[in-house]
């Protein structure tokens, strides 16, 4: 028998995805688990986005549609807005790995853990605007999937995506509206040095447009990430970290 005691806030962000919304809508509304909150946030789009929500609204526990800061200032409306025990970004346009994707995250990897980690993080898939898988996160950055995460983990770069990152809502801190492209980052990082018991998989939990507005604005981002490393490792380690990495791709 089903173990659904554990409550998940799911939390989509969007605006303006008229093409792809219904991707995401339908692969947390079809999830096998019955224990899901879904919260809606979306920027007041203006391009029909509102009127596809509106189908799954009866499936919607929280839906807000108002002008906001950008991203960050809605993933902290969403944030707000959540009871669960455990929450999960996935953003418009991405989406669920399977239909039993959140089953198979309690069964497996919280329900049978001795004590409830604090974090569980999983892989992630990259797909096209199609919805074609192209290869796992891990593979396309040519990096090994680690075994386990802790404060130090990112100071090579993030090897774990956001939309496959779950904590528990009671350790979810708000996100830093300072950043505007990579405060995921930040927020990761501070969720990890909160947490005790992290239990990691390389099982697929989501997939990921590829091509989107983080690979768009990627040099801000990048900017931005070294200024988010800097503050979590300082500033000259940081710089030995990067060094460290230009100098492995020279000799590759």
């Amino acid at each position: 028998m089903l173990d659904s005691t554990v409550k998940f806030s799911i939390i989509t962000i969007v605006y303006n995805r008229v093409n792809d919304i219904e991707f995401t809508l339908k692969s947390i509304t079809e999830q096998t688990y019955p224990n899901i909150e879904y919260i809606v946030i979306d920027g007041k789009s203006n391009d029909g986005t509102t009127s596809i929500i509106e189908k799954y609204r009866d499936k919607i526990h929280c839906y807000i549609s108002e002008e906001d800061q950008g991203i960050y200032d809605a993933m902290n409306k969403g944030l707000r807005n959540s009871t669960g025990d455990y929450v999960l970004f996935i953003n418009g346009g991405d989406s669920l790995h399977q239909k039993d994707t959140i089953e198979k995250l309690a069964d497996q990897f919280i329900n049978k853990q001795p004590l409830k980690p604090d974090i569980v993080f999983g892989e992630c898939m990259l797909v096209d605007f199609n919805r074609n898988p192209i290869q796992t996160r891990s593979a396309y950055k040519n990096q090994v999937f680690p075994k386990k995460l802790e404060h130090h983990s990112f100071k090579f770069g993030t090897n774990v995506s956001h939309q496959s990152f779950i904590v528990k809502r009671s350790l979810a801190p708000f996100y830093n509206l300072k950043y505007h492209w990579s405060s995921d980052v930040d927020w990761m990082l501070n969720c990890i040095k909160a947490s005790k018991n992290i239990v990691g998989t390389n099982e697929i939990f989501s997939d990921f447009v590829f091509g989107d507005s983080s690979e768009i604005h990627k040099i801000s981002s990048l900017k931005e990430r070294f200024y988010i490393m800097s503050r979590h490792y300082g500033f000259i380690k940081n710089i030995f970290y990067h060094l460290s990495l230009i100098i492995k791709k020279i000799k590759i």
